[in-house]
């Protein structure tokens, strides 16, 4: 638990904390005609938009108090447990607080396995333990253990990207929190303690996370190494490719990317990035990577010095392969992963 945060986004030119629905109807209104006249809210129907979320506050904090659960406020703050950076984009400049879940009164917060919009929907119900369902604090870390956390889905609201097989508040999305008491807040709200979104764009890391993350990435670039070799030497034997270097260097390279990029991503920088992009952006690495050591590797197995003998190109090899791991390491940690290291459900755990 002591790993484990709620997270806040709002607007970094107001306070957090302050939820539309804590707000008279006519109040919410009138925010949302000023934002609708200005081009920054969208929904075309503004009483009904705000009348499910006033019922939703009702029908969440009917059930927890049912509960026993105590709730002095009548619309909660929602929150997130654990990161969500693509909610970030339904603010102009956004900011997040984030609060350590030990520190959190759990008889005042409750949980919803998902999205609750989607939670309270009977339309969406399969059976699962979690559909209806409010939790306390301990329950949803067991409702986690055994489903991990809910299928992350890609959107963005400032693109107007949303998920194509079904309406984004029917996916479940991230574990929704409901803080029901104002007694922690007040900490929280001083600036110390918020920070925008870009000042939070680099996550901080431990000297130990920092050598975890190194020796990980190091024994997956041996692994990886271990195949490219292993390719090399399979491909070596045919005939055909005996004295050419490059038609067994590149297969042999493209199945140790594959092998680790997947590896890394998932256990070594535990990142949720989208794989599409950082794929991309290892592309891109390897395309300039790949051109030079091809090139290079290729020119010095053939100089007079490596010429005709069995341990020449595999010498070049490890040189080749060694820079491919101190560059790829600094790449993929200050460049594909930076904004998104540690933000998977594992790191989550």
């Amino acid at each position: 638990m002591q790993n484990l945060f709620l997270y806040h986004y709002y607007e970094h030119d107001f306070s957090p904390f302050q939820p539309l629905t804590a707000l008279e109807p006519e109040a919410a209104r009138q925010i949302l005609q000023k934002e609708q006249a200005e081009g920054r809210f969208h929904h075309p129907d503004i009483d009904g938009f705000l009348q499910k979320r006033y019922d939703r506050d009702q029908a969440l904090r009917e059930k927890f108090l049912a509960r026993g659960g105590r709730a002095p406020r009548t619309s909660p703050v929602y929150m997130m447990l654990g990161d969500d950076p693509q909610w970030a984009t339904a603010y102009e400049n956004p900011a997040v607080v984030k609060i350590p879940l030990s520190e959190i009164d759990p008889e005042s917060v409750s949980f919803t396995y998902g999205d609750s919009f989607a939670i309270l929907d009977p339309t969406l119900f399969d059976g699962q333990e979690y559909w209806n369902q409010l939790y306390f604090r301990d329950e949803i870390l067991d409702v986690i253990d055994r489903n991990g956390y809910p299928p992350r889905v890609h959107y963005d609201f400032k693109r107007s990207v949303y998920p194509k097989d079904k309406h984004i508040n029917h996916h479940l999305k991230y574990v929704e929190a409901q803080v029901w008491s104002d007694d922690l807040f007040d900490k929280y709200k001083n600036k110390g303690a918020r920070v925008s979104m870009a000042e939070q764009a680099s996550p901080t890391l431990t000297r130990w996370q920092k050598i975890r993350q190194a020796l990980l990435f190091l024994v997956v670039s041996v692994s990886a190494g271990a195949i490219e070799i292993g390719s090399f030497a399979l491909l070596d034997l045919i005939p055909a490719l005996k004295d050419s270097y490059w038609p067994k260097y590149l297969p042999a390279l493209i199945l140790s990317v594959l092998f680790s990029f997947t590896i890394n991503r998932r256990y070594t920088f535990q990142s949720a990035a989208n794989v599409p992009i950082a794929m991309l952006q290892l592309t891109g690495y390897y395309v300039v990577f790949t051109a030079l050591s091809t090139w290079g590797g290729n020119w010095a197995a053939t100089q007079p010095w490596f010429a005709g003998k069995a341990w020449g190109e595999f010498l070049v090899l490890g040189v080749t392969m060694l820079l491919n791991f101190t560059t790829e390491f600094l790449f993929s940690r200050f460049v594909m992963y930076r904004k998104s290291i540690n933000t998977n459900d594992r790191a989550k755990k």
